[in-house]
């Protein structure tokens, strides 16, 4: 259940834990400035804005799924094929956003995945997404996250 604060801010408990350990994964990688291993090198971190758009996805798709909990308690069962793909991006995301942060040599080969997993999310939201902010959020999410994924595919 969400308190107060957490309506106010529409951060919960899950996002906060998403976000600390990508910033976590990137602040135990980063070297310490002025160290020998950093001489020379630009070492700060990469992939920031696949991070970025990796956890504005989760962020959305918390409030999407919300949402369709929601309709599902008014006995409305039309967004079932919606819940069912934004459940599905969330650990896709989640995961992405922490392989972005380790830039980690699967990066590449995961960030194709994450294009269909969240195409399908899009898609799914966007059939709702002129009725509901939530959705359309999400989807449009979804779409910034394909973006990002794809620079770093290609």
């Amino acid at each position: 259940m969400m308190t107060n604060s957490e309506k106010d801010t529409g951060l919960n408990r899950r996002d906060v834990i998403v976000a600390a350990g990508a910033l976590a994964s990137v602040a135990v990688l980063a070297p310490k400035s002025g160290s020998a291993d950093s001489a020379g090198h630009d070492m700060g971190p990469k992939n920031t804005a696949l991070v970025e758009a990796a956890l504005h996805c989760v962020k959305s798709s918390e409030v999407c799924v919300q949402h369709c909990i929601m309709m599902f308690r008014m006995d409305d069962i039309s967004m079932r094929d919606c819940i069912a793909a934004t459940l599905e991006m969330q650990p896709v995301c989640e995961t992405l956003a922490k392989l972005a942060a380790l830039d980690s040599a699967h990066l590449k080969a995961y960030a194709k995945v994450c294009i269909d997993v969240c195409g399908s999310c899009e898609k799914e939201c966007r059939k709702h997404a002129d009725k509901y902010k939530a959705c359309k959020d999400c989807a449009d999410s979804c779409a910034a996250c394909i973006k990002a994924c794809k620079a770093i595919a290609a």
